[in-house]
């Protein structure tokens, strides 16, 4: 049968297996937990109901938000999602979990809310980086979880530079010269947690700031400490890329799609690398800022607003940030998506009324980056991004009816 995601939540009962662990002789009724990834998820999303004896978690790569995970802003990311379920012997996984675009109940399960929050006792130490797949969930669960959950729970988020799983250098394309984690090592949290030993000495949050070098291939950087992310002391700064009356037109051809070159990518390359490429399309359009005149840090989850009509009752809008190079290149910091269909109303799929503006909300992921002086930010925005993010059939009909573009 296929796999609810309450196949996730229940069915492998997470906190049902610890009550069985602390009962047997061999435990002495302390519990911790450790994995990445699937295995991080399962951890996290058993956290709420976990008996007392769940003194600790360590958790890297994961999400307590598997909808906004797989269809951030409505969008399918097919080669997260798609690549990942047909990896196990449940076809039907895939059908079914399409056949549930919109954020409905259905997805209750594999989504800890403030309420369960409220109910997490043990301590959880996650690990992530910027171009992990789950970077922008995990990094809003640790501080979700440092404002909501009990009293004393004590959590810590570590955030680098890294892609799913890989903290080596090259990360991309870029060269990292110092980019080694801190220096907290698992058995000291263990051994506090579960053992009373030792004072834990390791910060709320330490992240890493990114500066990229001239030739756009080589990177350095230094690890900041905090409390919160998006630190709390971050200013919000608007940028208008254009006047209120300049309008531009873009063709969105599903059948020659703007292609993923690097992101938080399962399965296809990741990390920061040179969209300019990309952006020289003609179904793209940039704006790129002047190059500074002096250094300036750009940290924390920017969200984007564009205002948008399309021709037909469904388009994507995709934006890409990125910094540039004196030399030209422009690499990739971080991207987000709207689906059209699900602008008015995530739990419902409702057309677009073609030729009328509408505001498309971006969320992107998060981004610590220090721009020297001479290097430029920039926007790129186009309806795809292929196949990070399935390419949209520009009308508003259900996926699961697989409609002609």
């Amino acid at each position: 049968m296929p796999c609810e995601p309450s196949c996730l939540a229940s069915s492998l009962s997470g906190p049902a297996t610890m009550r069985w662990i602390e009962q047997q002789d061999w435990c002495d009724g302390n519990i911790g937990s450790f994995g990445a990834s699937a295995e991080g998820i399962v951890q996290l999303l058993a956290l709420p109901d976990a008996p007392d004896s769940l003194r600790c978690a360590h958790v890297q790569n994961a999400s307590d938000n598997l909808y906004d995970s797989l269809m951030p802003g409505g969008a399918w990311r097919a080669e997260l999602t798609t690549s990942w379920l047909n990896g196990f012997p449940t076809p039907t996984t895939l059908a079914a979990w399409r056949a549930h675009e919109a954020k409905s109940t259905y997805w209750d399960p594999v989504i800890i809310d403030a309420a369960e929050r409220s109910r997490i006792r043990a301590r959880v130490y996650m690990t992530s980086g910027f171009f992990d797949i789950f970077a922008l969930q995990q990094t809003a669960a640790f501080s979700h979880y440092v404002t909501d959950s009990a009293p004393g729970s004590g959590h810590t988020l570590v955030l680098g530079p890294w892609t799913h799983g890989d903290a080596q250098t090259p990360i991309g394309e870029l060269a990292y010269a110092n980019v080694a984690a801190p220096t907290d090592d698992n058995l000291a949290f263990f051994n506090h947690c579960l053992k009373g030993q030792g004072t834990p000495n390791w910060l709320s949050l330490r992240y890493f700031v990114t500066q990229i070098g001239d030739d756009g291939a080589a990177a350095t950087g230094e690890w900041r400490q905090g409390t919160l992310w998006p630190p709390p002391e971050s200013i919000l700064t608007p940028w208008y890329l254009t006047a209120a009356q300049d309008v531009t037109t873009l063709t969105v051809d599903p059948s020659n799609p703007v292609p993923t070159v690097g992101g938080a990518n399962l399965s296809v390359a990741d990390g920061p690398r040179d969209q300019s490429a990309l952006d020289a399309r003609g179904d793209v359009l940039t704006i790129t800022t002047a190059p500074g005149t002096s250094d300036y840090e750009l940290i924390g989850n920017p969200k984007a607003r564009i205002y948008a009509a399309s021709a037909t009752t469904d388009v994507d809008v995709v934006v890409r940030l990125t910094q540039v190079a004196p030399n030209g290149k422009s690499l990739l910091l971080t991207d987000g998506v709207r689906r059209g269909r699900f602008v008015a109303d995530p739990s419902m799929l409702t057309p677009l009324t073609p030729g009328a503006p509408v505001p498309f909300e971006l969320d992107l992921g998060p981004v610590a980056v220090r721009v020297k002086a001479g290097h430029s930010l920039r926007v790129a925005i186009s309806g795809t991004n292929s196949p990070h993010y399935e390419v949209n059939p520009n009308v508003a009909e259900p996926l699961s009816s697989s409609p002609p573009p």
